[in-house]
């Protein structure tokens, strides 16, 4: 028996498909041209080469079909709702049994509204003799429900043109038979959730007096704290863009970006990388921090933000952990040169314990609260904060 277990979503838009615009094929277009260098384009061969080393979101396209959701397991096809990413499903499955009237298969319909039900006309296997399928969903009156839309007034296809064996399936009394079990998961699910708003509101992290050690104590043991628990590594930038705040506090430098980065705030390739510098107004050095493998296609999507932004001429430095994020890269002097563009490198931790060493007691102490009050917010997870006091509870 076939083991494997493979999810393809054929349609995740809401209400109606969304085609692509002319504008937004024409962007497709500028950014692969501007990834293309002279050898890409010589001949047939190097431009389907490079054609595929372009990322997926340049190269093709996804989302724009409404709701359909393909699941094989076990051989079998399962297949949840009948949105107008059906249509491209059925003719895939075509090239298989379901083009031979041999295909067996089951779909699920978790509503009719429109949307999830649209594009079953269009389904191919359905209009093949000999190929089984059974429908499943919580309505006594699925079958109506799915003739109605392909009334003649409406579709010039009626629902009975379909030449292969149809099953449906009511699993509404099923679902009356589950409600008690239902219910009984429901009030244990919300009394975890209890237990855990519980535990959460009485959580008191542990204090630190940054006077009370030097600060590459403190720097040290934060920085350890951030790789342990990097939030996925919204620490590691939110104590970057601290640290350098704290050193350019008094002077007429701007450390701009990292609360966008660690927010949520306008995380897009509008921004032209993690954390800057802006002296009136104007950039003047551009940081990217991360605690994992710094690849080609991270450069790559790094040179699509610089040149949306128009800040392909500035310097970028890459903060990670040269001993583990770089290994795909030949580093020379600290530098990587990728498509014209030099990127620089630099160990988070050597950078920040530098910082740190530059730092007053009074910055520092800033840099440690602020830190502490980040952590301490209700969207950073348990863990996080627990490994928290495991670092500063009794070791500093």
């Amino acid at each position: 028996m076939d083991a494997s277990f493979k999810v393809t979503f054929r349609g995740v838009r809401g209400s109606i498909g969304t085609p692509l615009s002319a504008e937004q094929i024409e962007e497709k277009l500028a950014l692969a041209l501007d990834r293309a260098q002279p050898e890409d384009l010589k001949d047939a061969s190097s431009r389907e080469a490079f054609i595929k080393s372009l990322p997926f979101e340049i190269r093709g396209c996804f989302g724009g079909n409404t709701s359909c959701v393909q699941i094989e397991v076990g051989g079998e096809q399962l297949i949840f709702d009948a949105g107008t990413g059906i249509r491209q499903l059925g003719l895939d499955l075509m090239a298989g049994d379901f083009g031979k009237g041999q295909g067996r298969g089951h779909i699920f319909f978790t509503h009719t509204h429109w949307d999830h039900i649209q594009g079953l006309p269009f389904f191919t296997p359905l209009y093949i003799k000999g190929n089984h399928f059974t429908f499943h969903s919580p309505y006594e009156n699925l079958k109506e429900r799915l003739e109605g839309q392909q009334f003649h007034e409406y579709f010039p296809v009626p629902y009975r043109a379909y030449s292969s064996s149809l099953e449906i399936s009511d699993l509404s009394n099923k679902m009356e038979a589950n409600k008690s079990k239902r219910a009984r998961l429901i009030d244990y699910f919300f009394y975890r959730l209890w237990k855990y708003s519980q535990s959460i509101s009485g959580f008191q992290l542990s204090q630190i007096e940054s006077s009370d050690h030097t600060n590459q104590t403190i720097g040290s043991k934060l920085v350890d704290f951030t790789l342990k628990y990097p939030e996925s590594g919204n620490l590691p930038q939110y104590l970057t863009a601290q640290l350098l705040a704290g050193l350019f506090r008094t002077s007429e430098i701007e450390v701009v970006g990292g609360d966008e980065s660690v927010f949520g705030i306008n995380t897009t390739s509008k921004k032209p990388a993690d954390i800057w510098l802006e002296v009136e107004g104007v950039p003047t050095n551009l940081y990217e921090v991360t605690v994992k493998p710094v690849s080609l296609k991270r450069l790559d999507d790094s040179l699509d933000a610089l040149h949306t932004t128009g800040h392909l001429d500035y310097p970028v430095t890459f903060i990670c952990r040269i001993d583990l994020d770089v290994q795909e890269l030949s580093l020379e002097n600290g530098s990587f040169q990728y498509k014209g563009k030099r990127f620089d490198f630099i160990d988070y931790k050597f950078f920040c314990l530098s910082v740190f060493a530059l730092l007053n007691e009074e910055e520092c102490s800033t840099v440690l609260a602020n830190v502490a009050k980040f952590v301490q917010d209700k969207n950073i997870s348990m863990r996080t904060k627990s490994g928290w006091n495991e670092f500063f509870e009794n070791e500093i």
